[in-house]
């Protein structure tokens, strides 16, 4: 039976998180991960690592996920000396690129960078100092255009800290923030969450 690479850098599935991995139709079963991804010349082109499952977690409904090969190849050195040392941050960014209102309300010069939504307790970047609604221009030395990542939105739980980087001690003063924003205008919001602080963003209609 033929099977193909469906996707190469995938970024994400219905059900999970998948980065720059490539996806296939290959028969990947439970027990198969570590196995060789193989092309038609025989080729190793990837490690099988994950499934995408049907209902109740149970079997293949056609869907496999393999690390690339060319990352394998960066982390041998490490592999051989047994242990893989993998950088961790602590944030999240807010997907969407940043409009050219969104960047005046921010202080931007222009409107480019990555907006930190959320930054993990005990995290890295809180430790270095980050904080939500931060905005990421520069990293390693490269500009960053947008960010990669799902909107966070407000949730039930959530408490409203900030309105457009002013204090919230209560409700009325979140209600009084809030309409003061006007039609079309976005408005940010520092919320708590499970004791991170989020930063999202809404548009009055």
């Amino acid at each position: 039976m033929e099977s193909s690479v469906t996707r190469r850098g995938r970024s994400r599935s219905p059900k999970a998180a998948f980065r720059t991995w490539c996806r296939t139709d290959a028969s990947i079963n439970p027990g198969n991960s570590g196995g060789p991804l193989i092309d038609a010349h025989g080729a190793v082109i990837g490690i099988n690592s994950a499934i995408l499952a049907g209902e109740g977690g149970e079997g293949n409904v056609g869907i496999g996920f393999a690390v690339p090969i060319n990352t394998v190849k960066q982390l041998l050195p490490q592999l051989r000396q047994g242990r893989v040392h993998r950088a961790r941050l602590g944030v999240q960014v807010q997907t969407p690129p940043i409009t050219e209102d969104e960047a005046k309300s921010l202080g931007l010069p222009k409107p480019e960078g990555a907006i930190i939504s959320m930054v993990e307790h005990d995290s890295p970047a809180e430790r270095a100092g980050f904080h939500a609604g931060d905005v990421i221009v520069e990293y390693n030395g490269k500009a960053v255009s947008d960010g990669e990542q799902a909107e966070a939105g407000v949730t039930r739980g959530d408490v409203i800290l900030e309105v457009n980087r002013q204090a919230v001690h209560s409700a009325s003063d979140a209600s009084t923030l809030l309409r003061q924003v006007k039609s079309g205008q976005v408005a940010f919001l520092l919320l708590s969450r499970r004791g991170n602080q989020v930063f999202v963003e809404m548009r009055r209609e």
